[in-house]
């Protein structure tokens, strides 16, 4: 499922409100209806999750999360093989 954002940010003070949309058009909607609010105070975006440009930050905790599975995977698949050493050699008591 792709996640929708809607992003308004209220320009006199810079704070930014973020909200998740199922999809598209409601997203639009509620940034129209915002809009109507203070066209002039308020800058409103709708983003989709694919639309988000990864930042160096995103690469290297992806880049993190593939070591550690990698060693998890490996340290379980030693385990296991050891396990199962271990019964071949004195059998299932």
């Amino acid at each position: 499922m792709i996640k929708i954002f809607l992003i308004v940010t209220i320009l006199s003070s810079g704070v930014t409100y973020s909200t998740q949309y199922e999809d598209m058009s409601k997203c639009l909607n509620a940034k129209e209806e915002v809009l109507k609010v203070n066209p002039s105070g308020i800058e409103s975006y709708c983003v989709s999750e694919s639309d988000k440009i990864p930042t160096e930050f995103d690469r290297d905790v992806e880049k993190l999360s593939e070591n550690i599975a990698r060693k998890m995977l490996v340290t379980f698949q030693a385990v296991l093989t050891t396990v199962l050493m271990d019964i071949q050699r004195n059998g299932i008591k």
